[in-house]
């Protein structure tokens, strides 16, 4: 029983050391770019992204298009400084310092919503609201 508990210790160790190794984020980055183009039917890329484990990300090479194929963000480099003490408790990650080297952006509001609502409605969907269950 003890070589089982063990073995299953030793590979969650394993997995979680093998995350904070730069080709292995990448991996999962790719993967996740490829699900959120897919799910948002836009262009969305890539090029690196590390992650310093409770202390900054860096991304490399990220771009953002509309569904309809205009460039909402361009990014050679972004870098965040971040604090994830609210991350548990409020769901909220905090950036102390956040560094943006050579970006474009394009942003258009237009009269009832802007070019980036499809971004925001489905990272912000409308909250349902919970039926009350009458008891008798």
């Amino acid at each position: 029983m003890s070589i089982v508990l063990g073995s299953i210790f030793i590979i969650l160790l394993a997995l979680a050391l093998s995350l904070q190794l730069k080709p292995v984020q990448n991996f999962v980055a790719q993967k996740t770019i490829k699900y959120l183009s897919k799910e948002l039917d836009t262009k969305i890329s890539l090029k690196s992204i590390y992650f310093k484990p409770f202390k900054s990300v860096v991304i490399e090479g990220f771009e953002i298009y509309t569904p309809e194929g205009q460039k909402i963000i361009k990014s050679e480099k972004i870098e965040a400084i971040v604090n994830l003490s609210q991350l548990i408790e409020l769901n909220r990650v905090v950036i102390n310092k956040l560094k943006i080297e050579n970006t474009e952006s394009n942003f258009e509001q237009f009269k009832d919503s802007s070019n980036i609502s499809f971004l925001i409605r489905y990272f912000n969907p409308p909250k349902k609201e919970k039926k009350k269950s009458s008891k008798k």
